[in-house]
């Protein structure tokens, strides 16, 4: 990963803070696809790798595996390989609240809110991203101001645990259709809650979900 995000961990002054940066890297790392099913994590090669002592990366790796991310089997890390049957249940989640936050997110967000979520899901900036990662973090960012606006802490929790996985996925198997597919459902979602049609939103943004199930599904068989 990029050396420039190192630095910050060595200038971090408590066990806290560094934690939870070792988290929020390997966590990233894992939804974009750097660190793969199955792959060891060993803690040495980590604490060395980010810059860190061993015990932030052993509490990050906890949280990680509180996610459903990794699991520790004989002593031993490895990202999670999720089944099928997970797979589903983890979309079926993400489908009622994600359908939750845009219905609430139409009902409470303010007019800059608004403005932000259209702005954001404009489709370009998902289907025609130069690279995987510039979609991932486009991705990231539209939905994030969603369930922002939605200001409900307990699916901002929930969703933060879900709505990322296997998005990496997304954008490797998903063709050119369907991306723009994806990037179209965006702006509807936003539309949506710009116009405050509480409805609209809900059902748009649970087709959503579902349309990147289909997907995902496809290529994880």
């Amino acid at each position: 990963m990029p050396s420039s995000l190192a630095p910050a961990a060595t200038e971090t002054k408590t066990g806290i803070a560094l934690s939870e940066f070792v988290y929020a890297q390997l966590r990233r790392e894992i939804l974009s696809g750097v660190l793969r099913p199955n792959q060891a994590l060993v803690e040495a090669d980590l604490a060395e790798r980010l810059m860190v002592s061993r015990m932030p990366v052993r509490e990050g790796l906890l949280r990680l595996a509180n996610d459903g991310l990794v699991e520790s089997k004989r002593r031993r890390w490895t990202v999670h390989e999720h089944t099928q049957d997970e797979v589903r249940w983890i979309y079926e989640v993400r489908a009622a609240l994600e359908a939750e936050a845009a219905s609430l997110a139409a009902l409470r967000a303010s007019e800059e809110q608004r403005a932000v979520i259209l702005e954001t899901g404009q489709p370009h900036l998902f289907a025609k991203a130069p690279t995987r990662d510039i979609r991932f973090d486009a991705n990231e960012t539209f939905h994030g101001h969603i369930i922002a606006a939605a200001a409900n802490p307990r699916i901002a929790d929930t969703l933060a645990r879900n709505v990322t996985y296997f998005n990496f996925r997304f954008a490797l198997f998903s063709s050119q259709v369907e991306l723009d597919e994806s990037g179209e459902q965006h702006l509807e979602i936003a539309q949506a809650i710009a116009a405050a049609n509480v409805e609209r939103a809900r059902q748009v943004a649970h087709d959503h979900v579902m349309h990147a199930l289909r997907i995902i599904e496809r290529a994880v068989e």
